[in-house]
């Protein structure tokens, strides 16, 4: 019988300490023992906040953000793809120089459109080794095609190429149909790789 006592005993002072321990780590700090239940909030509620809505970023560029909203891309934010934007506000505001530099666009693109099973047939996604075959084999920037604040194909052109070979000749910034303001820098050699004739080439 004194050996079931002793036994009851022992349990008893395991469940004690166990709950000792337990109280006590709720409110000891996250120096000592690292993060618990209590622990987390105080964590988080203690963090500096750097992240910005989108609508702060319309101060200075407002006609991206009208792009932007009218488009697909309306529910990615613009820390989505820019990450936290708070410093760049803050010397943007202070008149001081605020570069907010982009990581490679055909890495944070393929990010969300990289063709993966798991993804609906109906959201816009790429083989990237076959779209790099449709450009000519060449890694390029998905920019080079693709508006990233209003996302879509490039429009298609309703001529034939036919005598017609020299885009800029009727496209050329004092020509009949000028390239559009974003388009200003690219050459005769790229008109071909994001459009297409309805025709066929």
């Amino acid at each position: 019988m004194s050996h079931l006592v002793r036994a009851g005993l022992l349990l008893v002072v395991v469940v004690m300490g166990f709950w000792y321990a337990k109280s006590l780590t709720s409110v000891v700090s996250v120096e000592f023992i690292g993060i618990t239940h209590a622990d987390n909030p105080r964590e988080w509620a203690g963090r500096a906040v750097n992240n910005q809505d989108s609508a702060i970023c319309t101060e200075c560029h407002n006609p991206l953000n009208t792009s932007w909203q009218g488009s697909a891309h309306v529910p990615v934010t613009c820390e989505d793809c820019h990450g936290t934007t708070k410093n760049h506000i803050v010397k943007a505001r202070a008149g001081q120089s605020a570069p907010l530099p982009l990581v490679d666009a055909h890495d944070l693109c393929l990010t969300c459109h990289a063709k993966v099973p798991g993804r609906p047939a109906s959201f816009p996604q790429v083989e990237p080794a076959q779209h790099i075959e449709l450009l000519g084999g060449a890694p390029a920037s998905c920019t080079l095609c693709h508006n990233p604040h209003n996302p879509g194909l490039p429009p298609e052109f309703t001529h034939s190429l036919e005598g017609r070979s020299a885009c800029l000749a009727c496209h050329g910034p004092d020509q009949w149909k000028p390239l559009p303001p974003d388009h200003a820098k690219r050459t005769q050699e790229t008109c071909l790789t994001c459009h297409r004739s309805k025709e066929g080439r």
